[in-house]
């Protein structure tokens, strides 16, 4: 990882790679592979002093390269690439929503098991460690999706944003709505809304 700047995090790093990788392949007759070796820059650009056969870390999103690595299962870097990543995999979600809801039509409980014990945790890991900046508009589409596989369990439509309960501290949500998002042992579905999770999740994982 490196600012780009010609005096930098990279005139450290570069030199101790190089060493740790003479003394692997000397002790242990590993090569440092560079070509499968990426150098991440918030600019897109590598550091004058990279050395050859080094490529930048990042991805073309919509013919325009965004600076972005993998990091435990999340791609970090660039908003707008970050932004793309999540609407990967809202596709994913959605897909394996609506088979599960054509297999299992006429299997409702199993569908509802599988909504609320998997399609509602998918998210999970994305809303621990994405900024909520990042994350939100894909927690809202991800609040519709589970919606509407909860309606197609129950056969019927249910709605949300409807009606506004008069208790302090509710707001825009219809009693239906209240009554999903409430755990299991307080009377409700346990079913927990994307949106709402994001501060607890986020600051829980930092």
């Amino acid at each position: 990882m490196d600012d780009g700047n010609a005096v930098g995090p990279s005139d450290i790093m570069f030199p101790a790679i190089k060493t740790f990788a003479n003394n692997v392949e000397q002790n242990c007759l590993l090569v440092w592979e560079k070509t499968i070796s990426e150098v991440f820059s918030y600019n897109g650009l590598l550091p004058n002093n990279a050395k050859a056969g080094l490529t930048r870390a990042g991805a073309y999103v919509n013919g325009v390269f965004e600076p972005e690595f993998l990091c435990y299962g999340i791609k970090v870097g660039a908003n707008r690439f970050v932004e793309h990543m999540l609407e990967y995999k809202l596709s994913e979600i959605a897909k394996s929503a609506k088979k599960s809801c054509d297999v299992l039509d006429e299997e409702r409980q199993s569908l509802w098991a599988i909504l609320r014990l998997s399609f509602s945790q998918q998210l999970d890991y994305w809303l621990q460690l994405c900024y909520p900046s990042n994350v939100k508009a894909a927690a809202e589409k991800t609040d519709d999706i589970l919606w509407k596989v909860l309606e197609t369990t129950a056969l019927t439509s249910i709605p949300r944003n409807v009606t506004k309960i008069m208790i302090p501290g509710i707001q825009t949500l219809t009693y239906q709505a209240w009554l999903i998002r409430q755990p299991i042992h307080l009377i409700g579905f346990g079913l927990r809304s994307q949106i709402d999770l994001i501060p607890a999740a986020f600051i829980g994982a930092v």
